[in-house]
């Protein structure tokens, strides 16, 4: 299975984070979308009355964030991680 890592990321709005989202997304043969490999995303939204908005990410076979995602890392008091 690989080893999993989870990291929260919190984005400007919705649009940025679908943005960067999508970079992890392949089209297959009959034009339909999907995540690669090892990648999960849950769309928290603006929690605990941020103006941010979050993401879960679950990453498999990685130790850290991907190129361009560590300045969106957050690392919160109380992570609900181990929930997913």
């Amino acid at each position: 299975m690989g080893k999993l890592t989870y990291i929260r990321y919190e984005f400007n709005d919705k649009a940025q984070a679908i943005s960067k989202m999508d970079a992890f997304f392949t089209i297959d043969e009959d034009g339909n979308r999907k995540i690669q490999d090892g990648v999960w995303f849950k769309d928290l939204g603006h929690i605990n009355s941020s103006t941010k908005y979050a993401i879960d990410a679950q990453w498999r076979f990685l130790d850290e964030s991907p190129y361009g995602w560590k300045t969106y890392e957050v690392n919160p008091s109380k992570p609900v991680h181990e929930l997913y």
